[in-house]
């Protein structure tokens, strides 16, 4: 990556920091604008067990940075992806996070921002005990763009083989 794109980059996680999802200017690569915060509440509405377990997290993500979360840890990163069409530049916030009271432990990645196919994301992956037994459980939402037209269906194809490709390093890696 160039040393602009780095700098664009940066500069656009700092915005993020300090005015969240409402930093980014529309998507155009529809008619009509795509609203990354938009995209994200939805996504975010479409996932009532994160909203229903951990309703303080799902507040935090969706309302950041005008929110908090405590006790949590949180990282932004930038990442140069490739799914075996365009690569794609993300930007993700991951917060790490531990109910009081538990020995649960829940990671949430939010995705940003994407210069290709994607207009919002969240992976959530959340350790849980329960008396002797441990359930790891992963959730990945994406949604996704331009994968219409003539070559819709071969994108969506390579895309959904590098997804469930870097899911199952991640389950291998986990075990």
């Amino acid at each position: 990556m160039n040393r602009f794109a780095r700098e664009r980059l940066f500069r656009m996680t700092v915005d993020y920091v300090k005015q969240g999802t409402a930093a980014f200017e529309l998507l155009e690569d529809e008619k009509t604008g795509v609203s990354i915060g938009q995209q994200f509440r939805e996504l975010l509405a479409d996932t009532p067990d994160l909203i229903a377990f951990h309703p303080e997290l799902a507040t935090y993500l969706r309302d950041y940075p005008r929110a908090e979360l405590d006790p949590s840890v949180e990282i932004l990163f930038s990442a140069l992806r490739d799914f075996g069409l365009k690569p794609t530049v993300t930007i993700t916030h991951a917060v790490g996070y531990q109910p009081e009271g538990t020995e649960d432990a829940v990671v949430a990645w939010k995705l940003v921002y994407a210069s290709h196919y994607f207009n919002g994301g969240l992976n959530v992956t959340t350790y849980a005990k329960d008396g002797d037994t441990s359930y790891l459980v992963q959730l990945v939402r994406k949604r996704a763009d331009s994968l219409g037209g003539m070559f819709g269906g071969v994108k969506r194809g390579k895309m959904a083989s590098a997804i469930e490709d870097s899911l199952v390093k991640f389950l291998e890696g986990t075990r």
